[in-house]
C-alpha cells in the first residue's frame, strides 16, 4: 500500500476508485482544528494497513486499499515528504479526522443520508479515537473498524443490529437482537455510573437496557453486527463491486 501526504486545500467530489481489485487513491483529511501531532499520521497509516489485511482476508481475496492520500493542515510544519495537492481536497475526502461535535463522544460513524446501495459522504473518526489505543475494547481493533465503516461508505450497507430494538419476546422469553451475551443497564447516579444485569418481567428486559455480546464466542460473521469479536472474518460478499444484496459465506 502506498501512502501520500499533501498539504490541505478545498474542493468537491471522491476520487477513490478500484484498480484490479485494490482501492486507490482513497483520500483521508486531519481537520485544520485538530492540533498537530505526528501520532495522527502514523496510526492512521497503521490502522488503514490493518483494515487492507482484514478486508483482503473477508472477502476472500477480493479487494484491498492499494493507495491512499492523507491531507495534512497547512498550519502543521510542512515536511520534504509532503507533496502539493493536485485534486484532492477537503471536502473530497473520503475519510475525515476531525473533533466530534458532541463532547467527549468518539464513535466512528459513516454520513450517509441514502438507502442501501447508495454510497455514504464520508467516514468519521476523532483523533481521540486515533490515538487512544485504550479505545479498542470499546470498539474493536481499529483496522476492523476501518473495514466496518468502509462498508457503509462504498457499498451502502446497514448494520446489522438494532439500538432501538434490541431485544424481541422468543418462546416467552427475552432474546437479544444478535449472538450470544449479556444483557446490562447501565446505572448512573450523577457522574458516577455502574453496569449491572437488567431486571426482566418474564417477557422483556428494562427500559434501557443493552446487549454486550460474548467476545470469547467462536462466531464467524458478520463485520456490519460485531467487527470487534476476533473470530468474526466473514462479511458480505460482493460478487461485483456495489451489489446491494449481502449475506455470510458458508464455511
Amino acid at each position: 500500500m502506498v501512502i501520500h501526504l499533501k498539504l490541505l486545500h478545498v474542493a468537491k467530489g471522491s476520487t477513490v476508485w478500484l484498480n484490479k481489485n485494490g482501492y486507490e487513491d482513497l483520500v483521508v483529511a486531519i481537520n485544520p482544528q485538530v492540533p498537530e501531532d505526528a501520532n495522527i499520521i502514523l496510526n492512521t497509516m497503521n490502522m488503514i494497513k490493518n483494515a487492507s489485511n482484514y478486508l483482503f482476508e473477508m472477502t476472500k481475496h477480493r479487494f484491498f486499499f492499494k493507495s491512499v492520500k492523507i491531507i495534512i493542515p497547512k498550519t502543521w510544519k510542512k515536511k520534504t515528504n509532503y507533496s502539493r495537492l493536485k485534486t484532492e481536497s477537503y471536502d473530497k475526502a473520503d475519510v475525515i479526522i476531525a473533533d466530534s461535535h458532541m463532547k467527549h463522544v468518539d464513535d466512528p460513524y459513516t454520513l450517509q443520508y441514502g438507502g442501501c446501495k447508495e454510497k455514504g459522504q464520508y467516514i468519521h473518526f476523532t483523533p481521540n479515537f486515533i490515538l487512544n489505543d485504550n479505545l479498542t475494547e470499546v470498539y474493536g481493533e481499529k483496522g476492523r473498524v476501518f473495514v466496518h465503516e468502509w462498508a457503509h461508505y462504498r457499498w451502502g450497507v446497514f448494520d446489522e443490529y438494532s439500538s432501538d430494538m434490541p431485544f424481541y419476546v422468543s418462546r416467552n422469553s427475552g432474546e437479544a437482537t444478535g449472538v450470544t451475551g449479556t444483557p446490562v443497564f447501565q446505572d448512573c447516579n450523577r457522574d458516577k455510573c455502574e453496569l449491572r444485569r437488567c431486571r426482566y418481567d418474564g417477557q422483556l428486559y428494562e427500559k434501557g437496557c443493552i446487549f454486550i455480546p460474548d467476545i470469547r464466542q467462536n462466531i464467524s460473521c458478520s463485520v456490519m453486527y460485531s467487527q470487534y469479536i476476533p473470530s468474526v472474518s466473514i462479511t458480505i460478499p460482493f460478487w461485483t463491486e456495489g451489489l446491494a444484496s449481502y449475506f455470510c459465506w458458508a464455511e
